[in-house]
């Protein structure tokens, strides 16, 4: 029940954003979280169902970009953390990354990785920033060459149909590793990997944004 009410608001939340009501986007995540925190309090304590509105509650308080509770939420959960769901330790990671502890970050990152090596791309990528948050550049540039390496820039669409179709993956992953050396002050290489990507699509402001920032 309280993953029904997270999906739902997650689901509510994009459809506003898409008809570009972003006053109220947030209204269904409000209306989730105090379901989940009424289903918290009203499951036996420790019951499969009141642990379940717990970890949705890590979720809906990272996605509605309230990070500290996130954390809190998460740390209070019972131990082992490992046991904890995927999506929860993938929320919680986020928001420790958004709060500027990024050893945390990448520790949750690296363990769903490790268990899932063909999770999504922005786990990766999420594991990319958060080394670079914490300084440690040459695992970062080892990560984001193997992604740009092996990142496919087209897949197929679903369904299936006649074509390829642009892999936004690519996208972002092509955004990093342009950016990359800029951290390492290789200034001269990360304008030449952002020119080469503005060329591609000039009329692309995230593109133009990164040309103008490196």
């Amino acid at each position: 029940l309280a993953a029904a009410h997270a999906r739902r608001g997650l689901y509510e939340r994009q459809r506003l954003e898409d008809q570009n009501r972003f006053k109220i986007r947030n209204l269904p995540l409000e209306k989730a979280l105090a379901e989940i925190e009424q289903n918290v309090r009203s499951f036996p304590r420790g019951s499969k169902q009141q642990l379940r509105s717990r970890y949705d509650r890590v979720v809906v308080l990272r996605e509605l970009y309230r990070m500290s509770e996130a954390v809190a939420a998460y740390e209070k959960l019972p131990t082992p953390k490992a046991k904890i769901p995927p999506y929860a330790r993938n929320a919680a990671a986020d928001a420790y990354l958004a709060l500027k502890q990024p050893k945390k970050a990448a520790h949750l990152y690296r363990q769903l990785i490790r268990e899932n090596p063909r999770i999504d791309v922005e786990v990766y990528l999420a594991l990319y920033y958060a080394l670079v948050d914490g300084e440690q550049y040459g695992e970062a540039l080892t990560l984001i060459n193997k992604l740009h390496k092996i990142t496919p820039i087209w897949r197929k669409p679903e369904p299936p149909r006649h074509g390829l179709i642009p892999n936004w993956e690519r996208f972002d992953v092509d955004y990093a590793w342009a950016l990359d050396p800029a951290y390492r002050n290789h200034e001269a290489t990360a304008e030449q990997r952002a020119r080469s990507l503005y060329r591609r699509a000039p009329r692309n402001t995230t593109l133009i944004n990164l040309y103008a920032r490196v």
